[in-house]
């Protein structure tokens, strides 16, 4: 039978205003310009459409397998964004031969076009989408051949039950206000959010040793297969994937504690969980697991790997060895990041050199000068000509730094009204500057030294 596979993708439809759109450096969209449509495909075909949705809006999205006989078994909630591609597959008993020959077959003759620059009827599918497919179809099609050979040595049997995972190209949402400001692409995901078995020993020992096993094997196959596709096996900067065993790993390569946390040292729980640094979130999923009974395995701090900084974490079931292997964030598996400079310049180009923030900073130091301004109104010129020059300084400078951010980036109109203020405040400060030298120079020119009088 041949097996079906799902893309879920967002269709841009860009406004008006988008078409006067400025990409500096090509790191990122301007999402509040950008409004979406989203499509759910079947093997390529579209089933479903619709919905409008700005591009960087975070959603919440749920996958589902229904049991006749237990009703629906869902997933945990997943947190897509809008604009992001994500393939999904469902895997029933296995990946097929056939499968496997048909995408081959889809993805060659969709390079045979590219190469002889026939783009006529390629669409976003044949490129996005089977590439994507292929990777998450990989890491079904990887670990059915480990668990084949594992089983057989370990004298298991193991039927594969319903299962599916996503492999997504994932976006990156800076907010303004709440507002989707600017979107990025930073990696790739692979997001397994149920992979089942019925395992049965021959013997009828005990399994967990063979489930845990092969959970730490799967989850690192989710690091492995998208370096293993999208990056350069020779090239010693290639960007590394993190899973939660690989996270684990790095941080006792760093020399982090690795704690093991169970019903026999539950008493320790509290001082041990305050001496783990980890997102909120994680947190309250491992307090979760911890008051369930299952055991958590967390090292002590994040670690950075290839522009991704968070913590690996697992946590099993010690009667059956079943587990949910996770990175924060709340992604069950794992994520490769392309390019840490790319990260930096996004994450500046997001706080520093956006057009409302250049706004903001002009209009700030233009204030800050304009009040400069107003204390040099005082009725003692004298008092304050001393100070006359740093506040020509403050304006000047003002000017300068929106310039050259202004050029660097090139920037719109926002950051020229910013410039604007600048310079009004600095033309009001040097006339006012002038007037206080020539008053100055004036008063001690006509009137005898000995014969001034300050009034109290």
């Amino acid at each position: 039978m041949q097996r079906k596979y799902l893309t879920v993708n967002l269709t841009v439809d860009l406004s008006l205003k988008s078409r006067h759109l400025r990409l500096p450096l090509n790191l990122y969209l301007p999402g509040y310009l950008i409004h979406l449509t989203a499509e759910l495909r079947l093997d390529g075909q579209i089933v479903a459409n619709g919905g409008t949705f700005t591009m960087g809006d975070e959603l919440v999205s749920n996958n589902a397998l229904f049991d006749p006989a237990r009703g629906w078994d869902f997933g945990e909630d997943n947190l897509p964004i809008a604009g992001e591609y994500i393939a999904t597959h469902v895997d029933l008993q296995g990946v097929s031969i056939a499968q496997l020959q048909s995408l081959k077959d889809k993805l060659t003759a969709t390079q045979a076009k590219l190469q002889a620059q026939q783009f006529a009827g390629l669409n976003k599918e044949d490129i996005s989408g089977d590439i994507l497919y292929s990777a998450v179809l990989s890491y079904f099609t990887s670990n059915q051949a480990a668990s084949q050979i594992a089983q057989r040595a370990a004298g298991i049997v193991e039927y594969r039950r319903p299962s599916f995972g996503n492999f997504i190209a994932s976006l990156k949402t800076g907010y303004w206000f709440g507002i989707p400001k600017n979107v990025s692409f930073p990696g790739l995901i692979m997001d397994i959010n149920r992979y089942a078995s019925i395992v049965v020993a021959k013997d009828n020992s005990s399994v967990v040793g063979y489930m845990l096993q092969s959970g730490m094997r799967e989850s690192a196959y989710e690091h492995l297969i998208p370096e293993k596709l999208f990056t350069d096996p020779l090239d010693p900067n290639r960007p590394q994937g993190v899973s939660a065993v690989k996270a684990l790993a790095l941080a006792a390569s760093q020399g982090q504690k690795i704690y093991t946390l169970n019903v026999a040292n539950q008493a320790n729980h509290a001082t041990l969980l305050a001496q783990i640094s980890i997102d909120s979130q994680a947190m309250a999923d491992i307090q979760n697991g911890l008051a369930a009974g299952k055991e958590v395995t967390v090292h002590q701090a994040p670690i950075t790997q290839s522009g991704w900084t968070g913590s690996g974490y697992i946590i099993t079931d010690p009667a059956t060895g079943s587990g949910a292997y996770k990175i924060s964030g709340g992604v069950n598996g794992g994520v490769i990041l392309f390019g840490a400079m790319v990260m930096i310049l996004q994450i500046l180009l997001v706080f520093v050199a956006t057009s409302a923030a250049i706004l903001f900073i002009g209009g700030l130091l233009a204030l800050v000068a304009g009040g400069l301004l107003g204390l040099s109104l005082s009725d003692d010129p004298f008092a304050l000509a001393e100070f006359a020059g740093a506040r020509l300084l403050v304006a000047v400078s003002t000017i300068a730094l929106l310039v050259v951010v202004e050029g660097f980036v090139l920037l719109p109109l926002a950051a020229t009204i910013g410039v604007a203020i600048a310079i009004v405040a600095a033309f009001a400060t040097l006339v006012n500057v002038l007037f206080k030298i020539f008053a100055i120079r004036n008063e001690m020119f006509l009137l005898p030294h000995n014969e001034r009088t300050v009034s109290v």
